[in-house]
């Protein structure tokens, strides 16, 4: 199992990705998600679906604090780019306040989201 820990800025947004298996990615984020750092959460993200290579990828968002509509976009931008390339991406934990967010904008009708945890 690799993990690589990355902060983007201090107290604003970490991402941590491990692979528990071989051709599953699973990428933690924590802090707040805006216009300050959805290029860097893009780059991590992208990045993890084009080197590895996975089947699976699950993106933990349970330690999200804040996310702006840059953010979301970020999410449904890596859905739509792990469908083209034949991999299956879940969102797992999402808080409240972001599950409320995806509800209202109808954006967890095009995201696979799972309140409690991934189901790999």
């Amino acid at each position: 199992m690799s993990i690589t820990p990355r902060v983007s800025s201090p107290a604003q947004l970490s991402l941590q990705t491990t692979n528990p298996a071989a051709g599953i990615v699973h990428i933690a984020v924590a802090g707040e998600i805006d216009l300050n750092n959805t290029g860097e959460l893009r780059a991590q993200l992208f990045d993890a679906l084009r080197t590895r290579r996975p089947h699976h990828i699950a993106v933990d968002l349970a330690g999200v604090r804040f996310i702006d509509c840059g953010g979301l976009a970020v999410l449904i931008l890596l859905s739509q780019a792990a469908l083209s390339s034949g991999c299956c991406l879940e969102f797992t934990d999402p808080p409240a306040f972001l599950l409320r967010m995806l509800k209202e904008t109808g954006t967890l009708s095009i995201l696979t989201v799972h309140p409690t945890g991934p189901h790999a």
